[in-house]
């Protein structure tokens, strides 16, 4: 399975599709997600065509398809066992807030009983955290180097993946990442968020989002990168399937 959102709708209407599945976005938040006009962030300024911009407590949801997460589901512990997926985009990052902020989560990260999984930026470090929960309450993380240089209104390229074995973050398909998992599954709850929830802001541009339920390898992943140009949806629904 694979979604992918190009943001290529108006920002006022609040509905942003997925280009391939079914996982299409919806407009939360108190200060709602448009298009503005001047760079970095109108719809000239996309990476690939027009982006989505957020700023502050804002964020955008959808109700994820059935095993989201998933290629062997347990109901009775509603976790994805050996859970392997692969997610990221385009992030143009203008933050003011210094502690963590959601970029792109499924769950709730801040509710016990509620988490998935969370990718997040932390202005005060110019770092990255990807954190992955099996039960829903204990979690495992990954944090990258600090100083990425990450929030310069200018796009970055930022893939994470997790394994049964690992969690794993790139960047400008550069240095990966990677830390072992202590728990091979991944639980199975929550709608995806994009952007921040009103207690963890964010300010960033978000264009060319993806989300695998399979590992992308590192032949697929620069095929996304495209030498820092990007790419549409229609050439990322042909990664559907692994590459030889």
């Amino acid at each position: 399975m694979i979604s992918f959102w190009e943001f290529n709708e108006l920002g006022s209407a609040g509905f942003f599709n997925d280009s391939i599945g079914t996982n299409h976005f919806q407009k939360i938040g108190v200060n709602g997600v448009d298009l503005p006009i001047g760079p970095p962030f109108d719809s000239a300024h996309g990476k690939v065509g027009k982006s989505v911009r957020f700023t502050g407590n804002t964020f955008l949801e959808a109700n994820p398809t059935t095993g989201m997460s998933c290629n062997s589901f347990n109901p009775m512990n509603n976790q994805c066992n050996n859970a392997a997926y692969t997610f990221g985009g385009w992030f143009s990052l203008n933050d003011n807030f210094s502690g963590f902020s959601n970029l792109f989560q499924r769950g709730i990260f801040g509710s016990p009983g509620q988490r998935s999984f969370t990718l997040g930026y932390t202005l005060l470090m110019d770092s990255l955290t990807l954190y992955k929960s099996h039960d829903g309450t204990a979690y495992e993380f990954l944090q990258t180097d600090i100083n990425l240089g990450l929030n310069d209104f200018n796009y970055h390229f930022i893939v994470a993946w997790v394994t049964s074995t690992s969690l794993n973050i790139q960047v400008d398909n550069g240095i990966i990442y990677s830390t072992p998992t202590i728990n091979a599954n991944t639980f199975n709850t929550g709608t995806l968020k994009l952007g921040s929830s009103t207690s963890l802001p964010v300010q960033a541009a978000v264009d060319q989002l993806f989300y695998y339920n399979r590992i992308l390898n590192t032949s697929e992943r620069s095929l996304l990168w495209n030498n820092g140009s990007g790419v549409s949806a229609a050439f990322a629904g042909g990664l559907i399937t692994p590459t030889p």
